[in-house]
């Protein structure tokens, strides 16, 4: 009795370890994006994150880095190599969020526009229909949809936030080209950008619950060099809360309803 209760331990043991494995394992179509992805690998996820983003635009990187128990309140600069002209505005809007006058979408109750959306921490839902994908986060109204078959518009969208997106498929990877994102002005916090700014994202799904982004901005007037990010996300059940913004900047209950 004793032997056959190890056993079926054993067993149960076994057959759990192996649960996340056949749900990764489980078929599905890696065209098929639709779900609610939860960001478990970025670089504000944690400070071996945001190193690996460094090392990634830069493999001569040397530190000092941000300590990783610090790192969720004191989120470091991002070192984007700027042209002459745009690291004088970024030495201007550092100067303004050291004075504690942010230029960040986020305080000013305004999308935070389509880099900030997927680099930052937070989950994204997915939507496919036909020829159309949309993106969307919980706060701030965060959104955008992939258009297919299409050029991109010949008019200049100048102060679009997400910009106009054109989407492809190379092979298994969802390939979206983006243009028309003079609305935002910094990528995050202080690191500026031009009307210029074009945004690459190359989306797979390798595994059923497993979502990769690799993601490139170039601006030729602003960055020396185009930036990259690497973006891991997981397959989750999660659904959206309503959100505002209030005059402070984050989401917040606005007001009650009477009784």
């Amino acid at each position: 009795m004793s032997r056959n209760r190890f056993l079926s331990a054993g067993i149960a043991a076994l057959i759990a370890c192996a649960a996340p494995a056949m749900a990764a394992d489980k078929p599905y179509d890696r065209h098929d994006l639709t779900g609610f992805w939860k960001l478990v690998e970025g670089p504000f996820q944690d400070a071996a994150g945001f190193e690996k983003m460094l090392r990634m635009n830069d493999p001569n990187t040397k530190g000092p880095f941000i300590e990783p128990r610090t790192f969720l309140n004191n989120h470091p600069p991002i070192p984007i190599q700027l042209t002459p002209e745009f690291e004088a505005i970024h030495k201007r809007l550092q100067a303004e969020f050291d004075a504690g006058h942010p230029y960040r979408t986020g305080y000013m109750c305004r999308p935070s526009g389509l880099w900030a959306m997927m680099a930052w921490n937070g989950p994204v839902e997915i939507f496919q229909s036909g020829e159309r994908i949309l993106f969307q986060r919980e706060l701030l109204a965060n959104n955008y949809t992939v258009y297919f078959g299409r050029p991109h518009k010949t008019e200049f969208l100048e102060y679009g936030l997400y910009g106009d997106n054109i989407g492809r498929w190379d092979g298994d990877t969802l390939v979206i080209d983006t243009i028309n994102l003079g609305g935002t002005m910094v990528l995050h916090e202080t690191e500026p950008h031009s009307q210029s700014l074009h945004i690459v994202q190359r989306i797979s799904r390798p595994t059923f619950d497993t979502l990769i982004d690799d993601m490139t901005a170039d601006d030729p007037r602003a960055f020396a060099k185009p930036w990259k990010v690497h973006l891991r996300y997981q397959l989750t059940q999660g659904e959206f809360d309503e959100q505002q913004c209030g005059n402070d900047g984050g989401g917040k209950r606005m007001a009650e309803a009477p009784d």
